[in-house]
C-alpha cells in the first residue's frame, strides 16, 4: 500500500511540475521566428484563442489583426524584437521573435565618402527613404514625397466653389 501513496504523489508532483512548465515564458532559442522586410508587411494566422497580441518594440514592427483571424505584421525599422499572443486570462499563448530587415531586392546604396543614398530600382532608380542615408539626402526625399502625396491629395478637389 505504502509504494501505490508514493507512486501517487510522484505523478502528482510531475504532473504539477509539468504544468508550471508549460506557463513559463518561452526561452528566446525556442522561438518561433517571423522575418519580414522593412517597409514591407507579412500576413500570418492568428493563434487560437488569443485575446491580446503585444510587440515589444512597436517601433521595430506593428501588427493589426483584420477578419478571419488574420494579423498584418509591419516591418517599420531594422531590428529584432518580440510578439507575444495572450488568452482573455493573461496567460502565453504564443511568443514569437520579430526580425525586421533592409529590403534585399531592387535597391542601390550609393555610398560617397561618409554619406549614403539608397535608390529603389524597378526598373528605373529613385530616391528612397531609408535609415541610414545622409540627412540632405534623407530631408530631400521625404519633402519631395509630401509635397507629391499633397499634390496629388489636391488635384482632385474642386477649388471653384
Amino acid at each position: 500500500m505504502r509504494i501505490g501513496q508514493w507512486a501517487i504523489r510522484r505523478m502528482l508532483a510531475a504532473a504539477t511540475l509539468a504544468m508550471v512548465a508549460g506557463l513559463a515564458p518561452v526561452p528566446a532559442s525556442a522561438m518561433d521566428s517571423v522575418e519580414v522586410e522593412m517597409d514591407n508587411a507579412r500576413l500570418l494566422k492568428v493563434p487560437e484563442g488569443t485575446d491580446t497580441i503585444v510587440i515589444g518594440n512597436p517601433l521595430i514592427a506593428d501588427v493589426s489583426v483584420q477578419r478571419n483571424n488574420v494579423m498584418v505584421i509591419t516591418g517599420k525599422l531594422y531590428g529584432t524584437t518580440n510578439m507575444i499572443a495572450l488568452d482573455n486570462k493573461g496567460a502565453i499563448i504564443s511568443e514569437s521573435r520579430l526580425v525586421v530587415s533592409a529590403p534585399r531586392k531592387d535597391r542601390l546604396v550609393v555610398l560617397r565618402g561618409g554619406t549614403q543614398e539608397t535608390y529603389s530600382c524597378s526598373p528605373d532608380c529613385g530616391p528612397s527613404l531609408q535609415i541610414g542615408d545622409a540627412d540632405a539626402n534623407f530631408n530631400r526625399a521625404i519633402t519631395q514625397a509630401t509635397q507629391r502625396a499633397s499634390g496629388i491629395k489636391n488635384a482632385g478637389v474642386d477649388r471653384t466653389n
